[in-house]
């Protein structure tokens, strides 16, 4: 979470509220229709939330993450708050705050061992069944020294003697240590990875499931100014997501992984008006989400390269931008017409007949339906990836409000199979947000959860979206029970339920208990129970409410087996409500920011200290730091790389008008322009250097009177001459790295077990050094290249070698003396004790 550079003005509808009588509203259950799995992910958190008996609520998984996390050195556990933490007007503060954060907290100082603040984070989510979401670096540079207790006034490029920072790489190309060397200016990610698989387990055996690829990057020049001082660009961001990815799922294949986990709404757009949002032409198909389109799609075609899937989940931060009464809902205001658009806002997840009250509903023309906008982009350019939102809020956790808009999402999020993880809002009592995780998590006090496997809920009935939500779920542990949630979002209203449980045939009801919080009772308390009927039955939901029935029949119910991952993202009421629970604000409308600044008390490791950039999608230079370049003495010339010129300019000229109706009384006028020069390289020891000019001048007038004019004028001027000669020091070897499993070595050659190594361009005539780490001695080893169709080209054979890193040159020919041809090859290494299986690209 952070604050947001990019303002605008609050649209202002004015309604009337009329006081509603009661009405009677029909809901419909099905236990045959609708079936698909409930992900247990649809309920983390990232922070601890406890209820008003001060009891905690056990989310199904946790993340560290957020602004602290970008500047985590996983070394010495220092980190940098960045904008985030100010005093004094200055800003960037390099402290142990992480270590202060943990629990049990360790002394705050160098002592502690690397990775603390993910180890023993994991560990405690471990302890109590829960999963681990971490963050990993890729911004560029990290904190140096936590001992420093100081504001840090000069940048990571800048501080030469790396002082205050030191860069992040994310592959080291050379010999891990353990524990790592702390007086270079360099911490790895490849190196942080081997350590997490060495002393707490990868996802298959302790360690974390999850990996953030950073956090918000949209807003990196303005949360960490002295990180990354110049705004991200699209193809930066892009490309360090598909390097770090790389690595990750090189040590951890089963791991999962979470991008480009996005602010907001800007972010989704244009990435906050990246210098290079040029690379979007081609990706605007009307989902208005063009930034995600295009970075699904590069991971898409990355992930082809690799060979495996490079993105798991689409991850994006999402913190409502509807006000009530001029006021944005995630502050703590409580009156009326903050309330009631709290509790509405939740139908922007999904509900195309909703439009709510925001500057969003401008760019989308009408209803957001975010779920089924970000559905769209997956299936069209990434199919596959799922959905997180690994921040979120409604705001209000200590109000029945929020506890009511908390309780609406997550039911959202279970029908939809999204993973999302909820950022408490800060109150000193959120007892009500507690209580909506817990008709989920555990509403009866015993761990009875709301089910793992969601079925049709509808309602019907004028307004019936409107005033209440229902969802309904079974499980497979209680072969016999349902559970339905019914929310009442009137503000001041009961409403009459009336429930019919549709396709049991001869089985019927047997016994109902309820379970509710309202506006008398945080804690959730049980009801009376209502009458029923056969299949029917009815109750009474009090205004701003949620209850759980938990239904019991009288013998089991057929058993469907979820056939899909979650409900489809399409879906639209059976009855088209009408919008009248939507209070008159009647302020002003004045300029607000598009999200509130909150601290991010949680943790991750580091990512790539060389900003990349790639100005077009098909004519760039990138440098990937999965290549690693070992130079040894001896003079063997293995070729030149041809010098690469590329100058192109691109100046287009837009100018848009519009007349909206309102009536704000601001002339402002902004004359901004910025220049960027970033210097690529592939790694901190490569030669070729690509020094691309971006100029980007921006011109806004805006005159608004009671009927206002606003125009905009925008000039973008390209220039990039990409002039890189490329030559090798003689002998420059491709190093390939390979960690030994446990798996039992096979009768035959063909390469098994899991891919352990990273995507490894192989850019010269070779040789390639293979380096690899033994546990123990071996009187030989063989090294063997085979074909993807497990045609065996090479082998090479190592007699009585030692325990610990090994490596050996390996010719890149086959046995006839033949130079490979370009492709996709397996390297595999056999030991007694195990083999690893490894891929190599051979790209001349």
């Amino acid at each position: 979470m952070s604050s947001i550079k990019k303002y605008f003005i609050t649209l202002i509808t004015f309604l009337v509220f009329d006081p509603l009588s009661a009405q009677t509203i029909g809901f419909t259950i099905d236990p045959t229709s609708g079936n698909s799995p409930i992900t247990p992910y649809s309920y983390g958190s990232n922070a601890s939330i406890t209820d008003g008996a001060g009891n905690p609520v056990t989310n199904t998984f946790y993340r560290s993450g957020g602004n602290r996390l970008t500047a985590y050195n996983w070394e010495n556990n220092s980190s940098n708050g960045g904008a985030d933490y100010c005093s004094g007007g200055l800003c960037n503060h390099e402290d142990w705050y992480l270590l202060s954060q943990m629990n049990p907290a360790p002394p705050q100082n160098g002592s502690q061992k690397p990775a603390t603040v993910i180890t023993q984070f994991v560990q405690n989510n471990n302890a109590i069944g829960a999963a681990s979401l971490i963050t990993l670096q890729m911004a560029g540079y990290v904190s140096a020294d936590g001992n420093c207790n100081c504001f840090v006034t000069i940048t990571g490029s800048a501080d030469a003697a790396g002082t205050h920072w030191k860069g992040v790489s994310f592959v080291k190309g050379a010999a891990f240590a353990d524990p790592p060397l702390t007086t270079d200016k360099w911490v790895y990610m490849d190196e942080l990875m081997n350590y997490l698989g060495i002393h707490l387990g990868f996802s298959s055996n302790g360690g974390a499931k999850f990996y953030d690829l950073d956090n918000e990057p949209a807003l990196w020049n303005s949360t960490h100014p002295m990180v990354h001082p110049a705004q991200a660009g699209c193809a930066e961001v892009a490309n360090k997501g598909i390097s770090l990815a790389t690595v990750i799922t090189q040590y951890d294949n089963a791991a999962q992984i979470f991008g480009p986990v996005a602010y907001g709404w800007a972010e989704y757009v244009d990435n906050q008006s990246a210098p290079d949002t040029i690379v979007l032409g081609p990706y605007i198909n009307g989902n208005k989400v063009q930034y995600l389109n295009y970075y699904l799609n590069q991971f898409g075609a990355a992930s082809t390269v690799a060979g495996r899937r490079l993105l798991n989940y689409l991850d994006l931060h999402w913190y409502p931008e509807a006000t009530g009464g001029g006021v944005r809902i995630t502050n703590d205001n409580v009156t009326p017409a903050v309330a009631v658009a709290r509790m509405q806002a939740p139908r922007s997840l999904w509900d195309p007949s909703y439009t709510e009250s925001s500057w969003i509903t401008w760019g989308t023309g009408g209803p957001i339906t975010l779920i089924p906008r970000l559905q769209n982009a997956v299936n069209n350019y990434y199919p596959g990836t799922k959905i997180s939102f690994t921040e979120y809020q409604y705001g209000a956790g200590e109000d029945v409000s929020g506890g009511v808009a908390e309780a609406d999402a997550l039911g959202i999020f279970s029908k939809y199979g999204v993973m999302a993880s909820s950022w408490p809002d800060g109150s000193a009592n959120d007892y009500y947000m507690a209580a909506a995780f817990k008709l989920y998590l555990n509403y009866d006090g015993s761990n009875s959860k709301f089910g793992d496997t969601v079925i049709s809920a509808l309602s019907s009935g004028a307004n019936a979206v409107s005033w209440t939500s229902v969802y309904a779920a079974k499980d497979n542990a209680h072969p016999n029970r349902i559970n339905v949630i019914l929310i009442n979002k009137d503000y001041s209203t009961n409403h009459n339920a009336a429930v019919t449980l549709n396709n049991l045939g001869v089985t019927q009801i047997s016994s109902i208990t309820a379970y509710r919080f309202d506006t008398a009772a945080s804690m959730i308390y049980s009801p009376a129970a209502p009458a029923f009927t056969a299949n029917t039955f009815s109750s009474t939901l009090p205004f701003r409410s949620a209850t759980l029935y938990q239904i019991t029949l009288n013998q089991n119910f057929p058993t469907n087996t979820p056939t899909t991952s979650g409900a489809t993202a399409t879906n639209s009421p059976t009855n088209t409500p009408t919008n009248t629970m939507t209070y008159s604000p009647t302020s002003t409308p004045t300029k607000t920011p598009t999200k509130t600044p909150t601290p991010s008390p949680t943790f991750s490791p580091s990512n790539s200290p060389t900003p990349t950039s790639t100005l077009s999608p098909t004519n760039s230079l990138t440098n990937s730091p999965t290549l690693t370049i070992t130079n040894t003495p001896t003079p063997s010339p293995t070729g030149t790389v041809p010098t690469a010129t590329n100058t192109g300019t691109n100046s287009p000229t837009s100018t848009a008008s519009s007349t909206p109706t309102v009536t704000p009384t601001s002339s402002p006028t902004h004359t901004a322009t910025k220049t960027a020069t970033p210097t690529l390289s592939a790694s901190p020891t490569n030669t070729p250097t690509v020094t691309p000019t971006f100029t980007y001048s921006s011109t806004a007038t805006k005159t608004e009177t009671s009927t206002p004019t606003k125009t905009f004028s925008t000039t973008f001027t390209q220039t990039t001459t990409n002039s890189p000669t490329l030559t090798p020091t003689p002998s420059a070897t491709s190093t390939i790295t390979l960690t030994f499993t446990s798996t039992p070595t096979a009768s035959n050659d063909a390469p098994v077990g899991p891919v352990l190594i990273y995507y490894n361009p192989v850019t010269t005539a070779g040789p390639v050094t293979a380096a690899f780490a033994l546990k123990d001695p071996a009187d030989q080893i063989s090294l063997k290249i085979f074909t993807t169709a497990f045609r065996k080209v090479q082998e090479t054979t190592l007699s009585n070698v030692p325990a610990g890193m090994v490596q050996t040159q390996m010719d890149l020919v086959d046995k006839f003396g033949t130079p490979l041809a370009n492709g996709f090859y397996y390297l595999l290494v056999t030991a007694p004790q195990g083999r690893s299986v490894g891929k190599i690209l051979i790209f001349r």
